[in-house]
């Protein structure tokens, strides 16, 4: 979507939406890092996505040659070749400073360049050199601070300043530049779990109501800047009026209906897995025409879409139908919880259910992520989460066992519990199914019920199969 006269973009879509308004003509970004922690890439991104809106960017460089930078981006699919061809992109590469003398006369040459190339944007990778070789100059480093502050007031543009944090600081070397300027960045990367693991903190955002002041970021080969601005929503949603059928006579006389919003949390022994369930999901898909996503964390999509198959075979349903009715309702995926980090996965999740853009959500092994997350960090984000695809009016069912630790942090985000229960009496293992609804005391079906309960299930399925003429 093009941005609208006198605006400008990060170029990062995540970013674009926390920091809605704030790149107007006239300010200036400094951007903050340790070495390697995505400074030039975000810089690069806001210069490359600028210029695709017709806004010509001057770039330049104190460190990094001109066939480096255009090198590196292109892996990170910025086309930077591309946009000095049509005019768009004016880079140029300045040595090294030392000494206050020398400062001015980089400030004097880049403002005639600016003069001469006219740019919209403006990029200086790295403001730091400049500014230590001020440091004890008090003349100077006014003369600079007041350059960078009236630039894009003359330019009636942006100006991008890159500033180093050395590794073993937090303390931006940004000098008087942070008094000056409009918005302030700070990226970090750390190690989590043996994973890079890259936030972005918002420091100073003039004109922005921040919610949000760190997020979670990555750089992704081909496709860039990655920032990951959570939906945080201030009030509790109202679930769907939408009105799903159960076809059990036992769980409809005490559900009366499952409801489009709710969340629903299915929990049993780890070492009982309940297989018939998966006759159950097929069953609402079915009879309520829903399209479903299961994400998986402990199951590939091809050994959880064959426990599907085999749970309508038992009933009696050829294969070939039983394949076909899970094509028809069913998007199956399987991820590595520990592949990327909390916050990621989170948001990969979010990412997927808006491309899928299903009636239902089925998250399958949610005992697995619980376990290997930071505590908090894991609760924040799922009550957050859940909130979010409660707002989006889908059924979420969550899968998991409840020998973990977080049963009971389950339990109460959710508005409806099934928990299967397993004992042993004499030598003969007995089953029961513990079911609370929210606004009412929980109940107990017994094994009898249980099979009934399967029966009618199978028979309504049936029953869809039979009149679609499948």
């Amino acid at each position: 979507m093009p941005v609208s006269r006198g605006y400008f973009r990060f170029g990062a879509e995540g970013l674009d939406k926390l920091l809605r308004g704030v790149l107007t003509s006239g300010t200036l970004v400094v951007i903050a890092g340790h070495p390697g922690s995505g400074k030039t890439s975000l810089a690069s991104t806001m210069c490359y996505s600028n210029a695709l809106e017709g806004h010509k960017c001057l770039y330049v460089s104190l460190q990094e040659s001109k066939d480096k930078l255009f090198s590196n981006m292109r892996r990170l699919g910025l086309d930077l070749h591309g946009i000095e061809k049509k005019g768009l992109l004016h880079f140029v590469k300045f040595p090294l400073v030392a000494d206050p003398e020398t400062v001015l006369d980089v400030t004097q040459e880049m403002g005639d360049l600016v003069a001469k190339t006219k740019p919209k944007v403006l990029v200086l990778d790295t403001i730091t050199p400049l500014l230590k070789a001020v440091n004890s100059n008090v003349k100077a480093r006014a003369i600079l601070q007041n350059f960078f502050a009236e630039l894009p007031k003359i330019m009636n543009g942006i100006v991008v300043l890159l500033a180093e944090v050395p590794v073993t600081e937090e303390k931006i070397e940004a000098g008087d530049m942070e008094f000056v300027a409009d918005v302030i960045l700070v990226l970090r990367h750390k190690i989590e779990r043996d994973l890079l693991i890259r936030d972005l903190e918002v420091r100073k955002a003039r004109g922005a109501p921040v919610v949000l002041a760190r997020v979670p970021f990555t750089i992704i080969e081909g496709k860039g800047i990655n920032v990951y601005a959570p939906v945080v929503l201030e009030e509790i949603p109202t679930p769907r009026t939408v009105e799903l059928a159960v076809s059990c006579r036992s769980l409809g006389k005490y559900l009366g209906y499952f409801q489009k919003g709710q969340i629903i949390y299915i929990t049993y022994p780890p070492d009982a897995r309940p297989v018939p369930v998966y006759l159950h999901f097929t069953s609402l898909a079915a009879v309520n025409n829903l399209r479903c996503l299961i994400v998986s964390y402990k199951s590939s999509p091809q050994e959880l879409r064959g426990l599907m198959v085999k749970s309508l075979e038992d009933t009696g349903i050829k294969r070939e139908v039983a394949t076909e009715l899970i094509d028809k309702h069913f998007i199956i995926k399987g991820i590595n919880p520990v592949s990327m980090g909390s916050s990621q996965l989170g948001f990969w999740e979010i990412d997927l259910i808006k491309k899928v853009a299903p009636d239902a959500v089925i998250f399958h092994g949610v005992d697995i992520v619980a376990n290997v997350e930071d505590p908090v960090q894991y609760r924040v984000g799922l009550l957050n989460q859940l909130l979010h695809l409660k707002n989006l009016g889908l059924l979420t069912v969550r899968m998991g066992s409840y020998g973990d630790r977080y049963y009971n942090w389950h339990a109460l985000l959710a508005d409806i519990v099934f928990k299967l229960r397993i004992y042993e009496e004499g030598n003969t293992l007995k089953y029961s199914l513990y079911l609370w609804k929210r606004g009412k005391l929980p109940v107990v079906l017994g094994l009898e019920e249980l099979r009934r309960c399967h029966e009618e299930v199978a028979e309504a399925l049936k029953k869809v199969l039979s009149i679609g003429g499948t």
